[in-house]
């Protein structure tokens, strides 16, 4: 699964992430939450981050998916 992010519920969106490096990132962004962890035998394979709506164009910027 890509880095991907989509509407989870009105005000939030949904983020999933498989780049341990952005995921450090996400860790230290004040309203970022995260919300599950994905593990494969041999470790984590992804994460998922609950955002506010008003942080939308940083989570595409960060995400490098243009908008």
């Amino acid at each position: 699964m890509k880095n991907e992010i989509w509407l989870f519920q009105k005000g939030f969106y949904a983020v999933h992430i498989t780049d341990s490096k952005l995921k450090h990132k996400f860790d230290f962004l004040k309203n970022f939450k995260l919300i599950t962890t994905y593990f494969y035998p041999k470790g984590v394979m992804g994460w998922d981050f609950l955002v506010p709506a008003e942080m939308y164009n940083k989570t595409v910027r960060l995400l490098k998916l243009g908008a």
